[in-house]
């Protein structure tokens, strides 16, 4: 699928707002009623007679009657479509409105890509502060073309997989038997500390080569994630609010991202203009962890990735505009900012001299 298709549906896909008032309960026991045949016609016909009224009625009689057309309430009707447009997605609404139309004024922007990046070339594009992408570097792993979902269920049935959505871990081999198969809109991850994951990370760690960028030679199991995403999932925004770096490597399916940093403006700070991004096989992802993010699956198959986070300072432009904001107006910025631990980035020490990388 081309990527500027996939950029518009992640700008367009949002959630079908829930009744209000007192009819409710009545409106839910008439729709309950309605025959199949019904809703089909109704699922049918409703996007075509609202796009039609959008784009074709409201203009033709705004020059009819000579009357200017009533732009919030023609935007309304624009993100009532898009809510039809979903109606066959079963999956929670991965964001919120206002979050959507954020991603409509993304930035045209591209992020830097680099292919087998040497270690000075890596840390160099990491201290920037903006997030990369590294290409041609786990190709050659073992695990490519191999690892996919089903494969995981297939070697691993006994993971424990903690899904997001109700909080639980379940077993692989409850969520599709032999293949994978997403039951209920599966999303979620399998963490090294929780029963025999780590034997299962271990294992799995066989088949991946950590990059020689990093300078080690040898992942650090407890810092690794294995992430499994079936269609119609993903993350909300948030912020890890870690001082170190993350990696996210793509091994099947495709991702749709959207980063953005925070930028110095006046006397506090702002989130810059996302950048949406597609996470093809192969690719990984890296960003610090001020970077706020989101992520949602942008291909048929199920998404699986390996996530790990490193030990880092703070890249080197981020901080010398963080030292240019009161602590104080950091900390308010990070809290109204969905991050868990808001007082994080007074934590890494930003004012003090900073050290040299490490891992």
């Amino acid at each position: 699928m081309d990527e500027n298709v996939i950029r518009k549906r992640l700008a367009k896909n949002q959630a079908i707002p829930p009744m209000r008032g007192k009819h409710e309960v009545k409106a839910q026991e008439s729709l309950s009623d309605l025959p199949l045949c019904t809703w089909l016609i109704l699922a049918t016909t409703l996007p075509i007679s609202l796009f039609m009224l959008i784009h074709v009625s409201v203009p033709m009689l705004s020059q009819l009657f000579n009357i200017p057309g009533d732009v919030d309430s023609i935007e309304d009707l624009s993100h009532m479509l898009r809510d039809v447009e979903h109606l066959h997605n079963d999956c929670p609404p991965i964001l919120e409105p206002a979050e959507r139309a954020e991603l409509e004024q993304s930035n045209t922007q591209q992020i830097a890509r680099l292919t087998t990046p040497t270690t000075e070339e890596f840390w160099e594009e990491y201290h920037r502060g903006r997030p990369f992408i590294v290409s041609g570097v786990i190709r050659d792993w073992q695990a490519f073309d191999l690892f996919d979902c089903t494969y995981l269920v297939k070697t691993f049935p006994e993971a424990q997989l903690l899904d997001w959505k109700t909080g639980r871990h379940k077993m692989l081999a409850v969520i599709g038997g032999d293949t994978y198969k997403p039951i209920d809109c599966m999303a979620g991850t399998i963490a090294p500390n929780y029963r025999n994951n780590k034997k299962l990370i271990m294992d799995w760690l066989d088949y991946m080569e950590i990059p020689k960028f990093f300078n080690v030679k040898r992942w650090r199991v407890s810092d690794v994630k294995i992430k499994v995403n079936a269609q119609g999932t993903g993350d909300s925004m948030h912020v890890d609010d870690q001082c170190g770096g993350f990696v996210t490597a793509q091994l099947a399916g495709v991702m749709a991202w959207s980063v953005a940093w925070p930028e110095k403006k006046g006397n506090t700070l702002e989130w810059s203009r996302p950048i949406t991004l597609i996470l093809h096989q192969g690719d990984i992802l890296v960003r610090s962890g001020t970077t706020r993010i989101h992520n949602e699956v942008a291909s048929r198959e199920c998404s699986l990735s390996l996530g790990y986070k490193f030990t880092s300072d703070l890249p080197r432009e981020l901080v010398t505009e963080y030292k240019q904001v009161h602590p104080r107006e950091r900390t308010t910025f990070f809290a109204r900012n969905k991050v868990e631990n808001w007082n994080f980035i007074n934590a890494c020490k930003i004012d003090e001299k900073m050290k040299t990388h490490k891992m």
